[in-house]
């Protein structure tokens, strides 16, 4: 079974590798990866525009191509691959912080941002690792969640991690169980957009 640890040293390798031309997503082309980051970013500033958070947090920031995008609000940004945090650093602005962590122990008080979010990172953790992740999450969001994940019905490559089975289909409604601002499928990416709004009731 895949471990938190095969996938942080993954990324460590491929990183270091290609560095800053790694490919977003892999095995698709340098066209549809530009399109979908351009997608991706369209998607957060609508969830900015919803939520007006005075504080951000990403999980899983890569080398920064959503959080390079973040001005004027104060925020951090966390990452498993240390090599991707620091080819992240000379992208964002001096307002966020760059911190190496895992997504399912997050080094914050709880109700610590306005807004959490994350894109296509939680479909990489192992389903073991998945639940803690989301409870640390919907901890340290004070008001609003936001995911832009692969759709449920993406089928698993049966294979560990490091040989291409690097994805996790998981059903995001029912992991957070919170309260749905909005939701909207990217069809052309395989992807849905999700902005969760917390609410006492419905946490679980």
């Amino acid at each position: 079974m895949t471990d938190i640890t095969e996938v942080r040293e993954f990324w460590e390798k491929r990183t270091e590798q290609f560095k800053e031309k790694a490919p977003v997503h892999i095995g698709k082309g340098r066209i549809y990866n530009k399109l979908m980051t351009r997608t991706h970013r369209k998607e957060l500033a609508k969830a900015f525009d919803t939520c007006k958070p005075e504080s951000v947090l990403e999980i899983g920031v890569g080398q920064g191509r959503l959080l390079s995008t973040i001005e004027g609000v104060p925020g951090f940004g966390i990452d498993l691959s240390l090599n991707m945090l620091k080819n992240c650093k000379r992208k964002v602005p001096d307002n966020i912080e760059l911190i190496q962590a895992e997504a399912s122990h997050l080094p914050f008080k709880e109700d610590s941002f306005g807004l959490v979010y994350t894109c296509t990172v939680l479909l990489h953790i192992p389903k073991n690792s998945i639940k803690p992740a989301v409870s640390e999450i919907k901890r340290v969001a004070r008001k609003n969640v936001f995911i832009v994940e692969q759709l449920p019905n993406f089928q698993h490559i049966d294979t560990c991690y490091s040989k291409g089975g690097y994805c996790f289909p998981h059903n995001y409604e029912d992991l957070f169980q919170l309260q749905i601002k909005y939701r909207k499928k990217l069809k052309s990416f395989g992807h849905e957009a999700i902005l969760f709004s917390k609410s006492s009731m419905l946490q679980g």
